[in-house]
């Protein structure tokens, strides 16, 4: 299915969801409760000019807001109709923790913020800056601010410079992300997906639009928001798109050890450990995918992101194993019982926008997977606040995480889970479980995984267009 190129109203849509403001060093995110309505909606009214859109590129500091569904609420006391029920659920509820695999330590009940346990969360304000100074000098601000404007801040999540771009266990992260056709000079058909599946109001990978919440006229007198197709109502929205977010706390130390268990187990020296490590991840700690040297770290063409493992020669995953990280988060063109080209475009409607960043220092400062490897962890957390963008969290965030991470049974295998998430069966979590390396004649295993990333918070939050956001801010909305 050809991928249909719309021109996007950039300047009604959300800054972070078109670049990563990467060129901003310094990041911080201000979990919000909200107490009094009508303060808070002047505290928006006036942050909306400094939001930044897709278009503008400030050089001082970038913001951008998003809200859960209790957060919309209070804002709005209008009903709306259509956001997914993922969404008007939150991501701490029972039957979302067996999917998502979000328990024992991991839990919603042991959570830092976002928990049944924790404040009642309304919103993210998530600041960007280009040094530490500037970062401080906002966020005092936001917080004065706030506590004149009935808005109770709950806890601040720290995001410092990566300029080597790893997560804390030593490999590059964020390598290959999805394309928005438009948008880009670098375009490649399997890695081109469509608009739609990641901003509300344009065609998604179905060549249909996915579904918007809606507001009945009678309730946009000011005519704030875009027209919409259904009569009688406009489109809160159009240029938003839904945001998960989770804090996963990587235990450093624990990774490693199983590294070199299991490379132990496969008849290797404890030394080669990185060889195992990076057959879990799926790629080497430079980035160079398993695809394209399975058995050596030679250095990284960033070509080389765009590889397919089928054009590579590895439907067996003889040089990726089929159950590596990599590999689970997108199969690309090797998923079972189709073409490649079905494949393609079957693994790009599960696609996601990625914009997470680290917290927490590294355990050396190179984020070197050779010196990192040998280090014993400190009393410093640290980890990854995973963040992405898409417009169907069913069927892309927690398709991905239950059908292709979770899954022990994915593409053939057995009994292996992601091995570098290690989330155990929820059926039976007292199983332990396996990693298979395949080869030919005789393929590996390595027993006994255990789990060394913790999550310690989410939320699943909407961030509205420019719109949208000053209609929540505007006063007189009423049933």
């Amino acid at each position: 299915m050809a991928t249909k190129t719309v021109s996007m109203e950039l300047q009604d849509i959300q800054g972070l969801l078109i670049r990563s403001h990467k060129e901003m060093s310094y990041a911080k995110y201000f979990m919000a409760h909200i107490t009094e309505q009508e303060k808070a909606k002047s505290w928006l009214s006036d942050i909306i000019p400094e939001i930044t859109d897709g278009i503008s590129k400030p050089t001082d500091f970038r913001l951008q807001i998003a809200f859960t569904y209790s957060g919309i609420r209070k804002l709005c006391n209008a009903k709306m109709f259509g956001f997914v029920v993922e969404f008007e659920q939150g991501m701490a509820t029972d039957f979302r923790s067996r999917v998502l695999g979000d328990l024992e330590e991991s839990a919603p009940q042991n959570w830092e913020w976002g928990g049944p346990n924790n404040k009642a969360l309304d919103f993210v304000l998530m600041v960007f800056a280009p040094s530490e100074q500037r970062l401080s000098q906002k966020h005092e601000e936001t917080l004065s601010l706030w506590t004149q404007n009935g808005i109770e801040h709950i806890i601040s999540l720290d995001a410092p410079p990566n300029p080597h771009g790893k997560e804390h266990f030593g490999f590059a992260d964020g390598i290959t992300q999805p394309v928005m056709p438009g948008l880009s000079k670098s375009d490649l058909p399997e890695n081109t997906v469509s608009q739609g599946e990641f901003i509300l109001g344009y065609p998604n990978g179905y060549d249909q639009l996915p579904a918007t919440p809606l507001i009945k006229e009678i309730n946009d007198p000011n005519q704030q928001l875009p027209a919409s197709k259904e009569s009688g109502y406009r489109d809160f929205g159009r240029n938003g798109s839904y945001m998960v977010f989770r804090q996963l706390e990587q235990d450093v130390e624990g990774f490693w050890k199983q590294a070199k268990e299991g490379t132990k187990q496969i008849g290797k020296e404890e030394s080669a450990c990185i060889y195992t490590a990076s057959k879990m991840v799926g790629r080497w700690p430079n980035g160079k995918p398993m695809t394209e040297d399975p058995e050596n770290e030679s250095s990284f063409d960033p070509k080389e992101k765009y590889f397919l493992y089928l054009k590579n020669g590895d439907k067996a995953g003889h040089k990726c194993p089929l159950g590596s990280h990599v590999r689970r988060t997108n199969p690309r063109d090797v998923l079972p019982d189709n073409k490649p080209e079905a494949s393609v475009e079957i693994s790009n409607l599960h696609r996601i926008l990625r914009r997470g960043r680290i917290y927490g220092p590294p355990l050396d400062e190179s984020f070197s997977a050779e010196k990192i490897k040998d280090l014993p962890n400190d009393d410093k957390k640290r980890g990854l606040h995973f963040i992405c963008f898409n417009a169907n969290i069913a069927r892309q965030f927690e398709f991905i995480q239950h059908m292709w991470c979770n899954n022990t049974k994915f593409d053939g295998l057995y009994n292996d889970p992601d091995p570098v998430l290690g989330i155990k069966d929820y059926r039976d979590r007292s199983k332990k479980h396996d990693f298979t390396i395949q080869a030919d004649p005789v393929r590996q295993k390595i027993y006994g995984l255990t789990r060394h990333v913790e999550i310690k918070g989410g939320a699943y939050f909407f961030m509205p267009g420019l719109k949208a956001l000053k209609f929540l801010s505007q006063k007189d909305v009423t049933n």
